[in-house]
């Protein structure tokens, strides 16, 4: 049957398949989306309609540019991942209520201030935006402002990059206890 045919279908995992377009027939039924590692460049505007009930799409390693207003249309979206792809702005989109993980890690956002845009994502847990030029890495300085921006657009953000925030480990040594905030590798 022709893709189109499929109106039940709910998964569609594309990785890796030097596809060029994301152009897809309606599929209402479609929840999970998986077009990474492709070669993907431009937005097409059917596929904001077509696909308008995904709940998880991932378009990570591609080269797509920054998201285009019809973005917001794709209101059920949870997770949303758009790493290494060619995008200079965090656009906000308030439409997006219940988008809980975000990765943008590896893209081109260079200011700092875009980070302030995560704020228009009410439900945002997990936040991956590391290895942008904005970042800082290997500038301690620089980390940390990284770091306190992402968390006043976001104070309640669970994970930032590979760091769970907030969680409590506790060790046992020596047969004595102690509480640490985290454990990193430096």
């Amino acid at each position: 049957p022709q893709l189109g045919q499929l109106e039940h279908l709910q998964q569609l995992w594309l990785g890796k398949n030097k596809i060029t377009s994301m152009a897809i027939p309606p599929l209402p039924a479609l929840r999970h989306l998986s077009l990474q590692n492709n070669r993907l460049e431009t937005w097409d505007a059917s596929f904001f309609v077509n696909a308008s009930g995904l709940t998880h799409l991932y378009l990570g390693h591609n080269n797509l540019p920054d998201l285009p207003e019809d973005f917001v249309k794709l209101t059920s979206l949870v997770e949303l991942d758009l790493a290494k792809n060619a995008l200079t702005k965090i656009k906000p989109m308030p439409e997006l209520v219940g988008l809980q993980e975000l990765w943008m890690n590896d893209n081109q956002i260079d200011d700092l201030e875009e980070v302030k845009h995560l704020s228009s994502y009410p439900a945002l847990k997990t936040v991956y935006l590391e290895r942008n030029p904005m970042h800082g890495l290997g500038t301690e300085e620089r980390e940390e402002k990284y770091k306190a921006a992402i968390l006043a657009a976001v104070p309640n953000l669970g994970q930032l990059d590979a760091v769970r925030l907030g969680e409590k480990i506790k060790i046992i040594s020596d047969g004595t206890e102690q509480r640490v905030m985290g454990i990193r590798k430096r």
